[in-house]
């Protein structure tokens, strides 16, 4: 199945320090949606970066880039909280992902 990469950026950078409570209530949604889509083997990773004005990074699967763009516009923050970038994107390596788990970052 094709490979995506999704690129969110910040429609308003100054969220990071002073987010609105529709914001937040969007990313909680925004969240709640990639965990499902990974929970479904639909997503491989879901991340962002960790600077002043953060970009989120998706690793994810679709029928092709129609279907990709639909995924991207399902995310509850995208367009309101986010803007996006959706590319064909192909994995080609796949390392050992214990050192990659959420878990093991937040220690």
């Amino acid at each position: 199945m094709p490979q995506f990469l999704l690129e969110l950026g910040l429609n308003r950078p100054a969220m990071t320090e002073e987010p609105t409570d529709a914001e937040l209530a969007l990313v909680i949604k925004h969240f709640a949606y990639w965990q499902d889509l990974v929970q479904q083997g639909k997503a491989l990773v879901v991340g962002r970066t960790q600077d002043e004005c953060p970009n989120g990074y998706t690793i994810f699967i679709a029928d092709n880039e129609e279907h990709a763009e639909l995924i991207a516009e399902r995310d509850p923050a995208v367009g309101r909280v986010f803007n996006y970038v959706v590319r064909p994107y192909k994995v080609s390596f796949i390392g050992d992902l214990t050192a990659f788990r959420p878990e093991s970052n937040l220690k």
